[in-house]
């Protein structure tokens, strides 16, 4: 839950890269902020009653928490929270300040969070948690958080199976129940060990790809430090935080573990494989002698994982949910027996259903309906039209419905009603739709926190069996009638029951109640139940098609998969209760689940979409992330439907569910971002290298609780030209689209520009003031700018201080971007897909420039990625480049735009769009006022690696390799025209070749490096006299060049 990105710039640095986007909270919500002894809370007052739960939950979190850790926060930790979107996490960050951002949606059923008492509770634990851990510092830090301020952090520069491992332990033991303790946790390990999978201690932190992905570090990590704990004692858990937190010497980590535990880190991960592994082979021995079920995979040579199996009870054929790291994810239809199934490029968010007719199928997904929010939505799919439909009340089309799991009822044709859960403010209901009046009514009246999930008719659409998890309760299941009567409960006791189908005459679901996650079977007549499989680690989300054959979802190391179970296997199973050690399957709790007895079940379906997401555009109100389905209009003349007995009985029976009256807390104020954004809390140092010189400073800034306001400023001493630098910048954010304003001074080294031995300085002052706007795919930034040029090197007086570019400069700037490539997981390169940058600059005197220095620039870049059809995610980019300036000003020895030299773009690296890079040289090689260039690259992947050097802070997850040419030139004006060439003659051309990887840093930061050989193989005598000055070599013999970031 924590997403931060960490990196070393000094003797600590503890950077955060994922912070809220501009305008990500509703900038028209009503915020109240209270203050407790010990937190700042920030709520809308339409949370009122959930912040009223939380100031008892966050006082009572702060007096567990803070004694276990030895450590008390200087001053309050700031608090958000927020229901702006149906993603059930939280976000902590230690710099500029202790702030925490919480998302108050419970987990779905389908969760690894979903074992919980309060969840609220257990969410606030893990991130407070992470305060006290990174917030530490002791002895010898002490004097540099003095002197620096909260960039030291020394707890932020250690792995994330460290930070999120603690904090998943402290969620488990404090909180009650979590992930420490969950079935699915044991799950994972269990299956890696079954396949010889069992990851390296290297390969379980932030960046890791491969299943189970980032979860690996909550897992994994919060296993390790419990086996720890129960091993060594809890307190050198916290002992070992704070002696880390004591020192200087960064990414020490066995150092320090050798110190607490009396082993590295290396062979302590070592001796908890070892004690796993006799306690695996015990349970899987008696698993062995009660007989498994016979599973056939459906997808053996498929990577991807599979989810949400459904059979149309028209023709037997299947509809699944498709999570891929390779393509993306999907949800697939099959139309025709032994066909290509139709394909729905969405990514789904829990069970689907086929209408009775065999003619639609219902999903859901998340999308931006609503502005500022993103909600799960029902979508109905006409499989015959191929269209796809959202549903939403009639009187309310732009108003999200939030609703999930949707299922179809037989009345009325089988098409028409859909019963669905949704969910505010934390607390579900459950809803019946109509289709064809597009409207609905909600059948359930829940207490507050109450979850639902997986709501399924019964055959006679008489009966509506669910998973129901009340406040501080269980997750059981119930049977409701199908206006919402209760009816009578299937199971109640401590395992997680979910996923109920009606099937056979019977009510199957999926049950932990042995420790691993089995299909039991409840007879409605008899009350009984019965184990109906027998696995090793998990099977999930039954599914019968009309000849009684039946599909689970079945776990392994690699994630989930659709298997088949072999008819006759499942008639009946003994219970089987888990022989397992309670430290490594329960958390060092005994599981105290009884034996099986008649209606007496429990279950639960881990997330193994949890690679799954959805990026939405900012600002892209009502856009359907993924779709390339046309939306289809439902309920046409719906006012001449009649109405039914099913309609009728909603109508008596709907429960009339209001908003709680929304007022603020007593205590309350109006929120204000000032003055606390005024004060920074923290003194980045900065550093960064030249040919010939360093430039050396400090970095400092903050933002409010709700990012509305958003300041940064630096000071920096650059050595080659003695001069000293600044500069500062101010974003509000509260509103799209984005301000901005900020000043620069800098020097610039133009190099030997008069060919006197000495490098020419020039000295540049600048302020702008502009805003920048995002939708979908396109983003448009428009300012104004005023830049005082001057020299600071002396100008010979041989040459008129005219032949550069002096004085002011002041005018309009405007850039337009559009962006509509793809990228995956395991992608080495954007895919299928453009993207377009156009840049026009003005500077006039009617702005305040010189009359000398007006001037129009014009650039743009194109590029195109296209995915070869032979092998993924080998792709060609093609790129066309270039600029134009004209304006009456002579022509001038520094130019405006550059050409030339290997630089990057991306993470650590940039380039200006004045600058067009060209191959083959090892820097910029001509400044001049026209400029073009056409690239083409191939880039093949060679291997993905995902592996690191032990707890070292560097991990190399892909490596891959690119062929390159570039052609291109830089001239001055009319300078083309009088030379008696041809256009192209000059034009230089280089080819070449790359090895790439990309690689994490500092357990967290994403970069991609490039070490690449290039060469100019025409018009090379442009080139002569040109040194390399990473060889030494001749440029004319090519250049070799180390670099940040990619190509283009």
């Amino acid at each position: 839950m924590l997403k931060k990105f960490l990196f070393p710039f000094f003797l600590f640095v503890c950077l955060f890269s994922s912070q809220v986007h501009a305008a990500f909270f509703d900038p028209k919500a009503e915020v109240y902020t209270l203050k407790t002894e010990h937190f700042t809370i920030h709520y809308p007052v339409e949370l009122a009653t959930v912040a009223e739960d939380f100031v008892e939950i966050s006082e009572k979190v702060y007096a567990k928490l803070t004694p276990k850790f030895n450590w008390q926060p200087w001053g309050r930790t700031h608090v958000v929270l927020t229901d702006q979107t149906d993603s059930a996490n939280g976000f902590t960050f230690v710099i500029p300040a202790n702030y925490v951002l919480l998302f108050v949606t419970p987990p779905d059923a389908d969760s690894s969070l979903d074992n919980y008492k309060n969840y609220l509770e257990m969410l606030f634990t893990h991130e407070f948690s992470h305060v006290l851990h990174l917030d530490q510092h002791y002895r010898v830090a002490d004097p540099f958080h003095w002197l620096f301020g909260k960039i030291v952090a020394p707890n932020g520069l250690t792995p994330g199976w460290m930070r999120e491992g603690l904090a998943v332990y402290v969620e488990t033991n404090e909180a009650g129940k979590g992930r420490a303790q969950f079935s699915i946790s044991d799950m994972m390990i269990r299956a890696a060990l079954e396949d010889k999978a069992f990851p390296h201690i290297d390969e379980i932190d932030a960046g890791r790809i491969k299943w189970p992905g980032g979860e690996a570090q909550y897992i994994y990590g919060a296993k390790f430090l419990q086996w720890l704990a129960n091993k060594y004692g809890e307190e050198r858990l916290y002992k070992y935080a704070q002696e880390y937190a004591s020192g200087v010497w960064i990414f020490s980590l066995n150092n320090k573990a050798r110190r607490i535990f009396g082993k590295s880190f290396y062979k302590l991960w070592a001796d908890w494989k070892a004690d796993l592994e006799p306690q695996y082979q015990k349970l899987k021995n008696d698993l062995l002698a009660k007989g498994l079920t016979p599973l056939e995979a459906l997808f053996p040579k498929d990577k991807a994982n599979f989810s949400y199996p459904v059979f149309n009870p028209k023709n037997g054929l299947k509809a699944y949910a498709r999570f891929s790291k390779d393509d993306g994810d999907s949800i697939l239809v099959e139309t025709t027996d032994g066909a290509k199934p139709k394909k729905i490029n969405r990514s789904a968010v829990g069970q689907l259903a086929f209408s009775h007719d065999g003619k639609l199928l219902a999903l859901a997904s998340v999308s931006q309906v609503e502005k500022y929010r993103a909600y799960t939505e029902v979508f109905v799919y006409d499989i015959e039209k191929d269209t796809l439909a959202r549903l939403y009340e009639k009187d309310f089309p732009k108003k999200s419905l939030r609703a999930k799991d949707p299922d179809f009822s037989s009345e009325d044709g089988g098409n028409r009603w859909l019963v669905m859960v949704r969910t505010d403010r934390g607390t579900d209901n459950l809803y019946v739709f109509d289709r064809l009046r597009k409207h609905g009514y909600f059948i359930t009246d829940s207490k507050k926190y109450t979850q639902f999930s997986n709501p399924r008719y019964s055959s006679d659409g008489e009966a509506i069996a669910v998973s129901q998890r009340e406040s501080d309760g269980n997750r059981d299941i119930i049977v409701l009638s199908k206006t919402g009567e209760f009816l009578y409960s299937v199971t109640s006791d401590q395992a997680i029951d979910n996923y109920p189908i009606y099937a056979k005459g019977a009510l199957y679901f999926e049950s932990d109640r042995t420790g691993i996650s089995n299909i039991f079977r409840f007879d409605p007549v008899s009350k009984e139940t019965t184990q109906v499989t027998n696995v090793l680690t998990g099977a999930f989300q039954p599914a019968f098609n009309s000849k009684g054959e039946m599909l689970v979802q079945y776990y392994t190391s690699k994630g989930a998969s659709l298997y088949k179970v072999e008819k006759g296997t499942y008639a009946s199973v003994e219970s089987v209760k888990s022989p397992l050690d309670p430290p490594f399957f329960k958390g060092g709790e005994d599981p105290a689940f009884p034996p099986l007895q008649k209606g007496d079940q429990g279950g639960f379906s881990p997330l193994f979409t949890a690679a799954a997401h959805v990026e939405i555009p900012p600002g892209a109100e009502g856009w359907l992330p993924n779709a390339d389905k046309k939306e289809d209009e439902v309920g046409k003349g719906s006012e001449k439907i009649e109405e039914t007995s099913y309609e009728r009985a909603l109508k008596q029976n709907t429960k009339n569910i209001q908003a709680p009256v929304s007022k603020p807390l007593a205590g309350s104020k109006k929120y204000r971002a000032f003055p606390q954004i005024l004060a920074p809390r923290y003194l980045q140092p900065t550093f960064s290298t030249l040919d010939d010189a360093v430039i050396f400073g400090f970095y400092t800034g903050r933002f409010d609780p709700l990012y509305r306001h958003n300041w940064s400023a630096y000071a920096d001493y650059r050595t080659d030209a003695g001069f000293i630098g600044g500069g500062g910048t101010y974003y509000y954010t509260r509103y799209k689209p984005t301000f901005f304003t900020g000043f620069a001074r800098y020097a610039l080294n133009w190099g030997d520009l008069f060919a006197t031995g000495d490098d020419f300085f020039e000295e540049r002052l600048q302020g702008y003031l502009g805003a920048s706007v995002n939708y979908g795919y396109h983003t448009l930034t428009g300012s104004y700018f005023y830049e005082d040029r001057d020299n600071i090197s002396t100008i010979p007086a041989t040459f008129s201080a005219r032949l550069v570019n002096l004085d002011t400069y002041a005018g309009l700037r405007t850039s337009y971007v559009y962006a509509r490539y793809k990228t995956f997981p395991y992608s080495i390169s954007q895919e299928n897909g453009p993207l377009l940058k156009l840049n026009f600059d003005i500077t006039d005197s009617l702005f305040g420039a010189a009359q000398a220095n007006e001037q129009r620039i014009f650039t743009g870049d194109f590029r195109y990625y296209f995915e070869m059809p032979y092998s993924d995610h080998h792709v060609l980019g093609l790129r066309a480049a270039g600029g134009y300036v004209w304006g009456d000003q002579e022509q001038l020895l520094n130019g405006t735009l550059r050409f030339g030299g290997p630089f990057g773009e991306g993470m650590l690296a940039g380039v200006s769009p004045r600058l067009v890079t060209f191959r083959g040289v090892p820097g910029v090689l001509f400044s001049r006022d026209r400029v073009m260039l056409m690239s083409a690259e191939y880039r093949l992947p060679l291997a993905n690696i995902e592996r690191g050097i032990g707890t070292w802070p560097v991990n190399l997850q892909k490596i891959y390799l690119a062929f390159f040419t570039d052609y291109g030139d830089a001239w001055f004006r009319n300078e083309k025209e009088n030379d008696g060439k041809s256009f192209l003659d000059d034009f230089l051309l280089s080819v070449g070749a790359e090895l790439k990887g990309d690689f994490v840093l500092g357990y967290g930061l994403p970069v991609t490096g490039r070490f690449g050989y290039g060469i100019v193989v025409n018009n090379r005598d442009r080139i002569l006299g040109l040194t390399d000055s990473l060889t030494g070599m001749d440029v004319q013999n090519g250049v070799f060049y180390l670099q940040f970031g990619t190509s283009f």
